[in-house]
């Protein structure tokens, strides 16, 4: 969904084509945060793959998945 244009979906035009460019998933490590809540906010937010963030941090993909699971339990 393009950010431009909540709530309108664009067929055929994938999610990386309808977004800004994304920041460095570097600049997105913590700071004052959990790399949970890291790698959450890249994913939902910024459209980063859990398999190319989990490579990135050297864990496996089901590790990675479970982090953003927990990071959003946290905050729900």
């Amino acid at each position: 969904m393009a950010k431009h244009q909540p709530g309108r979906t664009l067929k055929g035009i994938s999610r990386q084509h309808t977004q800004a460019i994304s920041p460095r998933f570097s600049a997105l490590l913590p700071r004052k945060r959990t790399q949970k809540q890291a790698l959450a906010e890249a994913y939902r937010t910024h459209g980063y793959q859990i398999r190319e963030m989990a490579d990135h941090l050297d864990l496996h993909y089901f590790t990675g998945s479970r982090w953003i699971r927990q990071a959003e339990d946290e905050t729900a």
